[in-house]
């Protein structure tokens, strides 16, 4: 799990931090493949994904092609399941199409890419795919594609997301987007919590002050943060300068639910 670790690392350097936008609540096509192989079309309220974030969530770690949609890959702690979602590429897309790889984590390395294949019932309004019946436990990377009449446009970026192992609590790691449901416990460290419905969190890297070791994570629309300190065993939220009081606000709401659900586990 570490090369997995890893190998899921990008730059974060604090750019959503520095320069997020909250988008808007709109209502964004998703489709959905269930565990038995039937597609299923439904029309799930998401939070808008801005150009703007997307770059500056992937950070420096890769580019995206002229032309190509911005890919990023989010998990909701389930051991068989990541959310692909992007924002850009051609309006006029008459399909979309994704291909994925491995990590393999036993050789360090990632295994060959995959065929393309059809996001199901995909149109030019659509900009969000579940994947389900993943390896779990597993390193997975993505690339989407629109395709305009049969001709296929530049892929996105690289993006890839982690499965979790079964039966144990998903952890968050450096550089892994997941978005809470407000039940299920997420875990850092000896820390164990719950991420409110709809807030999505970006993994950061360890850091170390005063003596003190801690795990930064940032809000994925760029909001504030949440430094977990091992060493103390406490959580310190901070919201970002400049947000209007009611952003400020509701933000404040979710950092506080989420700090209420921390529980340390014992040393051991």
């Amino acid at each position: 799990m570490e090369r997995i670790r890893r190998m899921s690392r990008r730059a974060w350097a604090g750019m959503v931090v520095a320069g997020g936008v909250v988008a808007a609540a709109i209502v964004v096509p998703v489709v959905l493949l269930g565990g038995g192989g039937e597609e299923a079309r439904v029309d799930a309220p998401r939070a808008a994904l801005s150009m703007e974030t997307c770059l500056a969530v992937i950070g420096s770690s890769e580019t995206v092609p002229e032309g190509g949609p911005c890919l990023v890959v989010v998990s909701d702690g389930s051991p068989d399941a990541l959310l692909l979602e992007w924002v850009g590429g051609s309006d006029d897309a008459t399909r979309w199409q994704y291909r994925r790889t491995r990590w393999n984590s036993a050789e360090s390395r990632q295994e060959p890419w995959g065929a393309w294949q059809e996001v199901p019932s995909s149109d030019s309004a659509t900009r969000a795919y579940r994947l389900d019946r993943l390896t779990s436990s597993t390193g997975h990377r993505f690339e989407v594609r629109a395709v305009v009449d049969g001709v296929a446009g530049p892929p996105s970026n690289l993006d890839g997301g982690i499965t979790h192992e079964p039966g144990r609590l998903p952890a968050l790691y450096a550089g892994n987007i997941v978005e809470g449901d407000g039940r299920t416990e997420w875990q850092i460290g000896s820390f164990v919590f719950t991420i409110p419905d709809g807030l999505r969190l970006v993994g950061g890297l360890t850091w170390a002050s005063d003596g003190d070791s801690g795990t930064a994570v940032y809000d994925f629309n760029g909001r504030g943060s949440l430094n977990f300190i091992h060493t103390r065993g406490v959580v310190r939220p901070h919201t970002r300068d400049g947000l209007s009081a009611g952003a400020r606000l509701r933000f404040q709401v979710l950092l506080n639910a989420l700090v209420d659900s921390v529980r340390v586990l014992p040393s051991e």
